[in-house]
């Protein structure tokens, strides 16, 4: 390496290099780096001066004693690096931040990549580093006006002014810093940006962002790797990470973007390996996704501009960016760019075509065509939705029969639409795949349609195996047959759904896939709040204003503050002049309701009202293009939904008029074990599922368990929870990645404390008043004559009264508490009163019926499924592992002592403590119980008796010495010993029958 004086080390770090060529100066700039940049680290390089560069020790990297053996090895096998090509160093931060000795070069003409034996064709090794030597991360050196770009985005002064003269650049610098720029970001905790390649560093230090370029995704850490002396050496972050990983600082990973299975694999493999070991350090790390087509940062924002990238930059936390992942859609055939697909047309032959085409694009007119066509030919569509009056809309528009409106005769020649929760024989549809083999079967929303498929607690519940298998033959037939095929088609598709299809199919062909990358020049204003009073007092003064709004909400029931019903009601006290509109789930299925079957007519019906009220009953499907009707839209987002169904909803008024939007921080509706991992999702399923069997004794080879369907759970469960945990960022960044405007509702528009506060006040007592009376009305009903066929007609009828629904509720909880039904088991019921009493009794009183209690409830489930399982089902159906989970913690034991004290340091506490840590895993996946670390005996105690609806009451403290608090736990007084005593006696009537 080139001898380096180290008299003046400020001057070394910042001195301007001799010479580089044209050819390699345009390169950095069309790379978009700053030329100061460019000048102030990198030099071309050409003949033996390479050497001097990446091969500091000859005799070391060809092991050779002679230096005229040496040279001939090396020129031998490295003689193209004397061709040329440029070199770029930078500051070393472990060595007072001097000249880097260490660096990358880029040669004019790479040498071939090699296996071992041979030259690989066509794979070239691009960028050479030092032979021999360990890698280091590249440090760029930026001239002052760069530094000062970086002072203001961060907000922190430059450092004093050093009493000598200028070292950097006399065309652009007037002064010198005391310290050096990475001294002044490592002192000041300035977020720091990891890119791989120096001239993605540049481009990102010349829009004023400070970054730090590897020479290779792997190249920030250390594996973990055996020592000479036998040690394990654990993985580790490298010397010049390391130096900068200082507790809070931020720290951004913007790989390249990747559409090739292979490399996606190794980037997220690096991204995981990089992020644990910045926790650990107690950095926040965020991720920068790049949307592509572009493939490094460099080239984005060359082609976009930094007000692009600045949307992107550090958008996504670990969990969002697992959740980006998995919504990824690669091997694209066709990119096109148009606000209406129009009459595209779909190439002959492909027998799997996957659309992903922004909402409101027309992706449903695009069907027209094709059924028609398909019509006219006497070729059978099917269509399939995830909900009813959906189903029945699309059909409408598409020319297509839905099956409740079709005589049976009619059914075998063009097809028809129907509900996925329909597709088995049972159903109304009658449904047998056998006979739509040249089918082409659409499947609208699909990636909601799966999800619903998989997770559903409606009728498709009861017959989940069922309708999975038959997807899967429908899909294979289509798929093999001369006419058939499947089209599917969301704004949010990904990689989930093809593999949903072809794997329920068991074909791996090749799909059809087209991306629409069309966004708004002019999005939607969105305006988001922190309180969901705050929104609705901005939203009411609008209304107050005469103007006429869209409302959309996650609930209908009258427990919730912003369900339909209760805003229905207040703003019929409110506004008692105006139109109100409620559509929900109820509302669209009750005789005399204005709004019953009014999915299908929604630009007629809508114009009619002032204010209308949504649920997620048109959360998707529905194109609403009403214009200049409703001045805005308000969304109350309490985490229900999952992020990409918040987003659907927001976009059934296709005119961008402004968004109003509240969003928890935090969601509700997580799957399984609330993981963000989808390995940690299915092997968390796995262990319920294995420890029931083990527990209850059953033959494991009775069963099938479908591998796709399970795998694809795991991965949208691990999506939707990565949501769920960050919700309202996560929608606000999905709202922003489609090309709107996101920014905090203006604080001169909000309300007063005393009026949000008035507001919630009111809100509150309308819930609890409504909620009263609709408990009342449930207990009120008379089922003393009702028989099971009766309700069963019941359950299956389409249009219901309201009195209706309160018998039909009324019935289900007779059923299933065996006791008389008031007001009060009503609520308690809402509030999940069954699954803690449920998991109560099986520990206690009821534990010698459970075993064979959920015996019957697996062989039912084989028979009626024809040996098939699908193991989440099972494991929400079956109760063994989790009342075996608290026999081991001790649960049942302390239950026993009902007149007892509890205090954090008794013996079984501290046993009770030490087994939740050991095994607080287990408990997750078994108990849905998340165990805390540095949790305390009594804060564990306290978390699994909330399990069973139970409470713990502080009692005092001790008088003397360490006053040690003490506890009982509380008298539920909640009725549950009556209804313990009738499902004990029904136990004991059937295993004496």
């Amino acid at each position: 390496m080139l001898a380096v004086s180290l008299e003046n080390p400020i001057n070394q770090a910042f001195s301007v290099n001799s010479y580089i060529s044209e050819a390699h100066f345009q390169e950095w700039v069309e790379s978009g780096v700053d030329p100061e940049i460019i000048k102030l680290n990198v030099k071309s390089l050409v003949g033996d001066e390479v050497y001097q560069y990446l091969i500091p020790d000859p005799g070391a990297v060809t092991k050779r004693v002679h230096p005229d053996a040496q040279w001939r090895s090396i020129r031998a096998r490295y003689g193209h690096l004397e061709n040329g090509g440029w070199w770029v160093d930078g500051a070393d931060p472990l060595n007072g931040y001097t000249l880097n000795q260490w660096g990358s070069f880029k040669p004019d003409t790479p040498r071939n990549k090699h296996n071992g034996f041979a030259a690989v064709e066509n794979k070239f090794i691009k960028y050479e580093h030092p032979f021999g030597v360990t890698m280091r991360a590249i440090f760029l050196n930026v001239p002052l006006h760069i530094w000062e770009k970086i002072s203001e985005r961060y907000e922190i002064p430059l450092p004093l002014r050093a009493n000598f003269i200028s070292i950097y650049s006399d065309s652009v610098d007037e002064y010198v810093p005391s310290i050096s720029f990475w001294e002044w970001v490592y002192k000041n905790n300035i977020p720091v940006t990891i890119v791989e390649g120096a001239k993605k560093a540049g481009a990102l230090l010349t829009a004023g962002y400070v970054a730090i370029a590897l020479p290779g995704i792997f190249a920030g850490y250390r594996k973990s790797r055996i020592l000479e002396n036998g040690a394990i050496s654990g993985r580790a972050l490298i010397p010049d990470l390391q130096h900068f990983s200082t507790p809070r600082r931020e720290i951004n990973i913007c790989f390249d973007y990747e559409d090739r299975p292979a490399q996606i694999k190794s980037m997220e493999a690096a991204i995981n390996g990089l992020y644990f070991l910045l926790l650990e350090k107690g950095c926040d790390t965020r991720i920068t996704c790049l949307p592509g087509k572009e493939k490094g940062v460099d080239d984005f924002i060359v082609a976009h501009g930094v007000g692009a990238y600045e949307k992107i930059h550090a958008a996504l936390t670990y969990d969002q960016w697992v959740a980006w992942g998995l919504s990824r859609l690669t091997g694209v055939s066709v990119c096109i760019n148009q606000e209406f697909l129009g009459a595209m047309q779909l190439p002959v032959g492909e027998k799997l075509v996957a659309i992903k085409s922004p909402k409101g694009t027309g992706k449903t007119e695009l069907l027209i065509s094709i059924v028609a066509l398909r019509i006219s030919l006497g070729l059978p569509t099917i269509l399939i939705t995830h909900r009813i009056q959906l189903g029945q809309s699309i059909c409408g528009r598409i020319g297509l029969d839905y099956v409740t409106e079709m005589g049976d005769g009619a059914r075998t020649y063009f097809g028809f639409g129907l509900c996925v929760d329909s597709l088995h024989p049972e159903s109304q549809a009658q449904f047998n795949a056998e006979n739509w083999k040249d089918a082409l079967v659409i499947v609208d929303e699909c990636e909601q349609v799966f999800w619903h498929t998989l997770t559903a607690s409606t009728e498709i519940k009861k017959h989940r195996t069922e309708v999975i298998d038959q997807l899967g033959t429908l899909f294979k037939n289509a798929l093999t047959s001369k006419d058939g095929g499947v089209i599917l088609l969301d704004a949010d598709l990904s990689n989930l759904s093809i593999d949903f299809v072809l794997g329920l199919a068991e074909i791996d062909i090749k799909p059809w896939v087209v991306l629409n990358e069309w966004k708004p020049v002019n999005g939607r204003s969105c305006f988001s709040y922190e309180k969901s009073t705050q929104m609705l007092a901005v939203l009411e003064d609008e209304i107050h204003s005469g103007k006429k709004v869209f409302v959309i909400t996650q609930s209908q029931k009258a427990k919730s503050k912003f369900g339909t019903i209760n805003l229905e009601a207040r703003w019929r006290q409110l506004f008692p002049n105006l139109r109100i509109l409620r559509i929900d789930s109820d509302s669209v299925r009750e005789p005399g309701h204005p709004a019953l079957g009014c999915i299908s007519k929604l630009n007629q019906i809508l114009t009619q009202y002032d204010i209308v009220i949504c649920s997620p009953t048109i959360e998707t499907g529905v194109s609403i293009d009403i214009k200049g009707h409703f001045s805005s839209v308000w969304a109350f987002f309490q985490g229900v939904s999952p992020v990409n169904s918040a987003c659907q909803a927001v976009a059934r008024l296709r005119e961008l008029v402004p968004l109003h939007i509240y969003a928890a921080s935090r969601g509700l509706s997580f799957a399984g074990n609330q993981s963000t991992s989808y390995k940690a999702l299915i092997s968390g399923q796995n262990k319920v599922f294995k420890s029931t069997l083990s527990l209850i004794g059953f033959d494991g080879n009775n069963y099938t368990i479908n591998g796709t369907a399970l795998t694809i759970w795991g991965k949208m469960g691990a999506r939707v929870n990565a949501g769920m945990k960050d919700y309202n960022t996560s929608i606000l960044a999905a709202l922003s990645s489609e090309g709107h405007t996101v920014i905090e509702a203006p604080e001169e528009n909000l309300p007063s404390q005393s009026t949000e506060k008035q507001i919630a006040s009111e809100l509150k007592a309308r819930k609890e008043n409504n909620y009263i009376d609709y408990c009342n009305e449930v207990a009120s009903q008379d089922i003393s004559e009702m028989t099971i066929s009766e309700y069963e007609a019941l359950l299956i009828k389409k249009a219901k009264t309201q009195q209706e629904r309160y018998i039909e509720k009324k019935y289900e909880l007779s059923q299933r508490y065996s006791v008389d039904v008031n007001a009060d088991l009503v609520a308690a019921d809402d509030d999940g009163f069954y699954p803690a009493i449920r998991l109560h009794y099986y520990l206690t009183v009821g534990r010698p019926y459970l075993l064979e209690r959920d015996k019957k409830v697996i062989e039912k489930m084989l028979s009626e499924a024809s040996n098939r399982l699908f193991i989440p089902d099972f494991n929400r159906s079956t109760w063994s592992a989790s009342v075996a989970t608290l026999e081991v913690l001790g649960i049942g034991a302390i239950l026993a002592q009902s007149d007892r004290t509890f205090r954090g340091n008794d013996e079984d506490m501290q046993v009770l403590l030490s087994k939740a840590i050991q095994y607080r895993n287990q408990i997750k996946d078994l108990l849905g119980v998340q165990i805390s670390k540095n949790a305390t005996a009594i804060q564990v105690l306290r978390q699994i008796l909330k399990k069973l609806g139970l409470k713990l009451l502080v009692g005092g403290r001790d008088g003397a010495g360490h006053r040690q608090r003490f506890y009982t736990i509380k008298n539920p007084n909640d009725g549950r010993e009556e209804i313990f005593s009738k499902w004990l006696a029904k136990h004991e009537a059937s295993n004496t029958n």
